[in-house]
């Protein structure tokens, strides 16, 4: 089992997106009530579903505590199958393939499940990716260097 960082800065959920959220729930429902067209329900319907997300995403990061991850390897002869339960950006698995002690390394997110996206230090603050991510910056360096302390104890 390797672990992981997570953000430890708390980000609290103000009781005004929780509102946000409900009255777009509302909103929807109404629509749905009246049978409004569709373009308007589908649309009142991804409004809705974002907040939502939006919302699990800041739960996650405010819970400010270290989110294990299991990560797994394989050795079949000289080549090694290593695979963690997140999506991962493909720097961290090049590195891993990279600087793995095995002529051949495959290295596969999605494993057993997976945690949403792991991205890489230098993508953060932007992006969609980053957005969605429960881990902290320093995630990927940290799968990075247990993926590979796993690699060299089965060589």
């Amino acid at each position: 089992m390797a672990r992981t960082g997570r953000p430890k800065a708390r980000l609290e959920i103000s009781g005004e997106e929780r509102e946000q959220l409900e009255a777009l729930k509302r909103n929807l429902v109404a629509l749905r009530e009246r049978n409004a067209p569709s373009d308007e329900i589908r649309e009142a319907n991804r409004l809705a579903r974002r907040a939502t997300l939006d919302l699990f995403v800041a739960q996650q990061r405010s819970q400010g505590q270290v989110l294990p991850i299991e990560i797994q390897a394989i050795r079949i002869g000289d080549c090694a199958l290593v695979g963690i339960p997140v999506e991962p950006f493909a720097a961290i698995g090049a590195q891993v393939k990279a600087l793995s002690p095995f002529p051949t390394t495959f290295f596969s997110g999605y494993t057993n499940g997976v945690e949403m996206y792991m991205p890489t230090a230098d993508a953060y603050p932007e992006g969609y990716e980053v957005w969605m991510t429960p881990f902290a910056p320093e995630a990927a360096g940290l799968t990075i260097e247990e993926s590979l302390a796993i690699l060299t104890e089965l060589r």
